[in-house]
């Protein structure tokens, strides 16, 4: 450690002085009858605490000068703009009923016959008109659909729902199938 080799002078009371722990430079001070540890983020080099003389001083002539903050003590410290910062991940938005449908729906589509395709198209058409709800807000999906179609569509729809999101479930797309069962909670057909 640079330190140890380092003659700290005695410093009057009330003073700002430089200290080392773990390796790293602190300053230590009395202000308002209170004592303050300002960790300054560096390691203890000659140069970091050239560094750390210049902060002592400046927190010493705000004290003197009566413009020492001691709610706020980040403007004094060096090694703020050194830190590491976790990188910021960015947000994906939630998958769409729409989105996972047509996706689903693409996957399937060679393997369908025109009847199917008919119907899936049909499906496609419905779950546009509910816009862009997230795919795992179920109640709000149900209640769009009851909205805007007749009670045997909207458990065709849920149906389908289940077995789209199983598939993106499968795929990773999403994270659960929220689907599972809605459908039989629906008023069975006359």
């Amino acid at each position: 450690m640079y330190s140890k080799s380092r003659q700290h002078k005695k410093s009057k009371s009330g003073s700002v002085q430089i200290k080392v722990s773990n390796d790293r430079l602190q300053l230590v001070f009395s202000f308002g009858g209170k004592r303050h540890y300002l960790s300054l983020g560096l390691r203890d080099t000659s140069y970091n605490y050239k560094l750390a003389q210049e902060k002592a001083f400046e927190i010493q002539r705000d004290m003197d000068y009566g413009q020492f903050d001691a709610k706020n003590l980040d403007k004094y410290k060096v090694g703020v703009s050194l830190t590491t910062v976790e990188p910021i991940t960015p947000i994906t938005p939630m998958p769409t009923v729409l989105g996972i449908w047509e996706r689903f729906f693409e996957s399937k589509r060679i393997g369908l016959k025109p009847k199917t395709v008919e119907k899936y198209e049909n499906l496609t058409s419905l779950f546009a008109k509910i816009g862009d709800l997230p795919i795992e807000d179920t109640i709000q999906v149900k209640a769009a659909l009851q909205k805007v179609t007749t009670v045997d569509r909207v458990r065709d729809g849920l149906t389908y729902l289940n077995a789209a999101t199983e598939w993106a479930c499968k795929h990773k797309l999403i994270s659960a199938m929220p689907y599972v069962g809605m459908a039989n909670e629906m008023p069975k057909p006359r």
